[in-house]
C-alpha cells in the first residue's frame, strides 16, 4: 500500500488514508514476525539434536557436561499390548473400508474402539501379565540407562584421558 499523497486528497480523506495505511503497516510487522518465529522453529527443529535415547552421542555428551538423559519411561500395559495386536486391528479396519464399511475419517475413532474393547475384554490374569511385562520392559531399559551413564564426570585426570 502506498503512502498517502496530502496534495491529491482531502484532509479527512487523508487522515482516513493514514489510519489505513498504519493499519497496513502494524499488519504487515506483525506477520513479518510470525514468519521469522516461524522459521526461527522450525530451523530449531530441524537442526535439533536427536532425542533417541539410544544414540551414543547423548550419552557422551550427558557424560561430559554432567548431565543426565532422560530417563526411560514405563510404557502402559494398553500401549504395550496395542504395539503388539495393532497390526491384527489394522488389517481387521482395511478389510472394513474395503467391503464399504467403514470410511476412512470413521478410521480411527473404531480402531481406538476396537482397541480398548479387545484389551478391556482380556481376562485380569493377561492384564496382569502385560503389566509385568511392561515392568520388566521398564526395568531392563532402566539397567540400560543406568549402564550408558549417570551423568557424572569424572575428576581423576586418568579417567578423563581413558
Amino acid at each position: 500500500m502506498p503512502f498517502p499523497d496530502a496534495a491529491k486528497l482531502s484532509p479527512q480523506q487523508f487522515l482516513k488514508a493514514m489510519e489505513d495505511y498504519k493499519t497496513y503497516q502494524d499488519t504487515v510487522k506483525a506477520r513479518n514476525f510470525q514468519i521469522e518465529r516461524w522459521l526461527q522453529y522450525h530451523h530449531k527443529e530441524a537442526n535439533a539434536m536427536a532425542k533417541d535415547a539410544d544414540d551414543p552421542y547423548n550419552h557422551f555428551l550427558a557424560r561430559f557436561t554432567g548431565q543426565l538423559t532422560a530417563k526411560p519411561r514405563r510404557q502402559t500395559p494398553y500401549n504395550l499390548w496395542c504395539e503388539i495386536h495393532g497390526k491384527d486391528i489394522e488389517q481387521e479396519l482395511e478389510t472394513m473400508v474395503n467391503q464399504g464399511e467403514l470410511t476412512e475419517k470413521q478410521k480411527p475413532g473404531r480402531r481406538q474402539k476396537m482397541r480398548s474393547d479387545r484389551y478391556r475384554d482380556l481376562s485380569e490374569e493377561e492384564r496382569d501379565e502385560w503389566l509385568q511385562r511392561s515392568e520388566q520392559e521398564h526395568a531392563t531399559a532402566m539397567e540400560a540407562w543406568r549402564a550408558g551413564g549417570d551423568g557424572k564426570v569424572p575428576d581423576d585426570p586418568l579417567d578423563i584421558q581413558n
